[in-house]
């Protein structure tokens, strides 16, 4: 059985711009966010080159990831919007994390939203106890 992941890159040649995913493999998805393997996503080839600035592992099913990928890419949403959403994805079920985590980030400084935003949401996110399980993997 694989092992999941979330991961956040940082653009090393565009100022601020950040990216989060999921993969079960994640020095190989930074080689395809990075083009040298075919498969990285549309989102990330205009900012290339990407750094992996940190993986979180410890997900028991995949579907766990995604859902904290999702709620990591979207830390403020208001639940109403993100309604239809979650449940198209299959992720309703976790919305009482993205109530709490809504709630907590909101005290947090915006900023531009780039890795140091997304480094501090991350680190709201471990502490909650839906999450308190996962942890940064130091070796990738």
């Amino acid at each position: 059985m694989p092992e999941h992941f979330c991961y956040l890159l940082r653009s090393a040649s565009t100022k601020d711009k950040s990216y989060i995913g999921y993969t079960i493999a994640p020095s190989k998805r930074l080689l395809q966010h990075n083009g040298v393997l075919a498969g990285g996503a549309k989102p990330t080839e205009r900012h290339r080159p990407w750094e992996l600035v940190t993986v979180v592992g410890g997900f028991r099913t995949k579907r766990d990831a995604l859902c904290f990928e999702y709620a990591w890419q979207h830390p403020r949403t208001p639940l109403l919007f993100m309604r239809s959403v979650l449940q198209r994805k299959g992720l309703w079920e976790g919305k009482a994390a993205y109530v709490m985590l809504r709630k907590l980030t909101l005290q947090l400084p915006r900023g531009s939203g780039g890795t140091a935003w997304h480094t501090c949401v991350l680190g709201v996110m471990l502490e909650m106890p839906v999450w308190e399980n996962l942890y940064i993997c130091a070796d990738m």
